[in-house]
């Protein structure tokens, strides 16, 4: 059995959470038996690799970072929960400076806005510190 559960928010880069998961006999048709492993305990890690988004770091370098900036880990998680998927060439199927996804480009500029009008003093950051910015600012 394979049990995938996203972590979608908190967002807590590297963070371990743990969960018990219980089957709940009672409420199905299998009968508990005395070797029927009946809880488990489940350890979640939110972090991310480039490599779930469906494009490489060379990729970013040459089609998306002249058009929203050098790759950051906390840019691109972003990126997954402004936009509500992973996969960004398929988001920006022609590339993300092209005329055809100009509107995507400004939703996302206008989601960090809207985030960092709601943290002020404190606009998202890179893992160095850097504030983030989808170019041209």
């Amino acid at each position: 059995m394979v049990i995938k559960v996203p972590v979608v928010c908190p967002s807590e880069r590297n963070q371990d959470f743990k969960a018990i998961l219980k089957f709940d006999y009672a409420n199905s048709d299998v009968i508990a038996g005395s070797n029927t492993l009946q809880s488990y305990e489940i350890t979640l890690r939110d972090e991310f690799n480039i490599s779930q988004t469906n494009i490489t770091l060379a990729t970013w370098n040459s089609s998306y970072a002249s058009v929203i900036g050098p790759y950051s880990e906390n840019k691109a998680r972003f990126m997954v929960k402004a936009i509500g998927q992973y996969n960004f060439s398929s988001y920006f199927p022609s590339g993300p400076g092209t005329a055809a996804n100009a509107v995507k480009l400004q939703q996302l500029r206008d989601d960090l806005a809207a985030y960092n009008d709601a943290h002020p003093g404190n606009p998202l950051k890179d893992e160095h510190g850097v504030p983030i910015l989808f170019y041209p600012d």
